[in-house]
């Protein structure tokens, strides 16, 4: 056998191999695309839903995102107004090292500019 003959083998071996591996990858995310997402339970019901699924003039597109929205309207109200003293203590702090670090700066370049 020479020499090319054993190369040609050797990069055919390469590329069965690595097609191999092309179609496991490609078949994986085929089946991790396959995959439904776990299903949320429905929000409860509010007035304004009520009154709409009542009227029923909306299209079932509409009340899902009318109902995503009062969900979203749900978790924003129950979050604090302003954000708690230990926050923002420590975001002062951090506020204070940063002028002290820019004000260290700014010695800095003007001692290196007397040089």
């Amino acid at each position: 056998m020479s020499v090319r003959s054993i190369a040609s083998s050797l990069v055919a071996f390469l590329v069965k191999l690595l097609s191999f591996f092309r179609e496991v990858a490609c078949g994986l995310e085929r089946r991790l695309a396959n995959v439904d997402p776990p299903e949320r339970p429905p929000p409860p019901p509010s007035e304004a839903t009520a009154a709409i699924e009542g009227g029923g003039h909306l299209g079932p597109c509409l009340e899902e995102r009318l109902r995503r929205l009062e969900v979203m309207c749900q978790e924003i109200s129950s979050k604090p107004a302003q954000i708690p003293e230990e926050k923002d203590r420590v975001l002062l702090d951090s506020w204070d090292r940063i002028k002290s670090i820019e004000f260290d700066l700014e010695k800095t370049k003007k001692v290196c500019t007397r040089c």
